[in-house]
């Protein structure tokens, strides 16, 4: 089966994050699987920097009131073929129309394929628009759109000559939204199937609380709407063999773990390293955001810090919850930690040195801290939404559990929760067990790529 991949990022050449991450680990693990699959993507001067690019065609084109020439370049990586778009019109300064030019350009290159791709698979709201194009340029094409996060990608609708649909597509109950163009409701309206990266995620987008005013329209289509966790890359995050740590450990043989915990407290330049060998250590590795509930942190600050707790917060954000975490780190130095430098091997000693890590997402469409944490060891607290609920088990719902769960966005059900992570952590043997069982758990791409093939297959029946 072929498989054309449409996404604004891919791993490692951008660095928007967990989007390029998971397209790029999904079709490695479909090319396993047996499909033959390929990227399309707009050509940023990462890959025509760091790639061997070989020109396809080029072509002048009007689009609007615009002309401008467009070139097609062929790459390939880790045996995938990449298919780069480029043009100047791929620099505007607003996403969403630069969105709009990319789908309009890559559809122009799905036409010029052959054969054509059986399945298109386009990303969030970047890509969205090229599926009502992919419908009328390809025959018999099944379309797959993949929702990483609710945002819309909205264009005024005085500018609708530059998506280049029919009238009757700018509707309300298709791709209009208050008068302007969703590039999400273009992808969620003209899909096939729509996917979630979490099984729960797709129930709750179908509520007002986190659906972004298409609740309804996805109620509506729910028999097309499919929940699919996404995986955990292990031989990234694997403390068995983890080159960023300070000493590898395994569950059968734990001896490491204190000594990341040592290393860590070091990194933190904590005082008394005798007494936080003893104390909780709990990670926060988050973008410094709203949505990633760092307001329920701030206001239980006081709390935790009487709960005689280390929180080791890693990551950037908001300027604004940036300097009230520093605010915090200045009223509470013996408990609260802000680490400056956010790249991966300060990550990975992180996680591998606390004991436990706190995610309260408001919302999560599937996150892989929670996956990393446990494959460590480090025993998550988290909100139950989204995938962190799907992959995270409470003891009150499984003995002995891998993680800790709170369920109301408040900082009162929060601190419940670490209350109860700290009761148990106290427990060495029940703490022990907790963590093995975290550590055997297996979030496979393998699994996930199964799942995916199984759409294509109910689509082309």
């Amino acid at each position: 089966m072929k498989v054309l991949i449409a996404s604004r990022e891919l791993s490692p050449f951008t660095k928007g994050g967990e989007i390029g991450n998971s397209v790029k680990d999904l079709a490695l693990a479909l090319k396993d699987q047996g499909c033959e699959v390929a990227f399309v993507l707009p050509a940023y001067s990462s890959f025509l920097e760091q790639m061997e690019l070989s020109l396809l065609y080029e072509k002048d084109l009007s689009i609007g009131k615009d002309d401008f020439k467009v070139a097609f370049f062929k790459a390939e990586f880790s045996g995938i073929p990449l298919y780069l778009v480029y043009s100047s019109v791929l620099l505007l300064n607003d996403q969403a129309e630069r969105s709009v030019f990319f789908c309009r350009l890559a559809s122009i290159l799905l036409r010029a394929l052959e054969p054509p791709p059986d399945i298109l698979i386009a990303n969030d709201w970047d890509t969205g628009l090229l599926i009502p194009f992919a419908k009328e340029e390809v025959k018999d094409i099944s379309t797959v759109f993949v929702i990483h996060n609710m945002s819309h990608g909205l264009v005024p609708l005085e500018k609708k000559e530059i998506v280049g649909l029919s009238d009757s597509y700018y509707e309300e109950e298709k791709i209009g939204f208050y008068g302007q163009i969703s590039l999400l409701k273009a992808g969620i309206f003209f899909s096939d199937a729509v996917v979630t990266l979490s099984p729960t995620y797709a129930e709750e987008i179908q509520k007002p609380e986190f659906g972004a005013g298409v609740d309804k329209m996805l109620k509506d289509m729910n028999h097309k709407l499919y929940g699919i966790l996404n995986g955990c890359n292990y031989n990234q995050w694997n403390p068995e063999t983890d080159l960023f740590i300070k000493r590898r450990y395994s569950e059968n043989d734990l001896d490491g773990k204190l000594v990341c915990k040592q290393d860590l407290i070091e990194k933190l330049k904590i005082a008394d390293k005798t007494k936080a060998i003893y104390t909780p250590i709990i990670a926060m590795p988050t973008e410094l955001e709203e949505h990633k509930g760092c307001s329920l942190v701030i206001r239980a600050a006081s709390r935790l810090a009487e709960m005689n707790v280390i929180v080791a917060v890693l990551g950037k954000g908001d300027p604004i919850v940036e300097n009230i975490f520093w605010e915090l780190c200045s009223v509470y130095p013996d408990n609260f930690y802000l680490l400056k430098d956010t790249d991966q091997v300060t990550l990975h000693r992180l996680i591998a040195g606390a004991d436990m890590v706190l995610i309260p997402s408001l919302f999560e469409p599937c996150g892989v801290t929670q996956m990393y944490a446990m494959r460590y060891g480090t025993l998550p607290i988290v909100r139950a939404t989204g995938g962190l609920n799907d992959t995270v088990t409470d003891p009150t719902e499984s003995f002995p559990g891998t993680g800790f769960k709170f369920y109301k966005a408040d900082p009162y059900d929060m601190l419940k929760a670490i209350e109860r992570a700290i009761s148990t952590y106290k427990d060495a043997e029940m703490w022990k067990k907790m963590m093995k069982n975290a550590m055997k758990q297996r979030f496979l791409w393998s699994s996930c790529a199964k799942e995916y093939i199984r759409v294509f297959r109910k689509l082309k029946s």
